[in-house]
């Protein structure tokens, strides 16, 4: 992962990251260059909203559907509802981080803080 980052500040990632946590988790500390989209977005009354409205939930993101996209949260549950629909969605090289923030916050690797 960190070598997909590139080097500091960290802006010319080689790959798309997705934060499936709460804005409370990322805002407190995420991946650089990691979008925030928390898991519970895809949902209404427990089952997935539908395609046009998740389109348009990830296209605010600006994120391009060619990239490897990788989603992340805390230990990789709640990322894989955002890797399922980001497949759904026709991200080829979608990707589930199953070390996710446990692996990485603990690791002494880069940390962003804020929005």
């Amino acid at each position: 992962m960190l070598a997909q980052l590139g080097g500091p500040p960290y802006d010319a990632p080689l790959i798309q990251l997705v934060d499936a946590r709460t804005n409370g988790e990322f805002t407190t500390g995420h991946i650089p260059s990691a979008e925030l989209k928390p898991w519970p977005q895809n949902l209404t009354a427990g089952l997935l909203k539908p395609r046009a409205d998740l389109e348009d939930l990830y296209t605010g993101l600006g994120l391009d559907p060619t990239q490897t996209t990788v989603a992340y949260c805390l230990v990789g549950w709640r990322a894989s509802v955002t890797w399922l629909v980001l497949s759904w969605l026709g991200f080829g090289d979608g990707r589930n981080y199953d070390g996710s923030w446990t692996e990485w916050g603990a690791g002494g690797f880069p940390i962003e803080t804020g929005s």
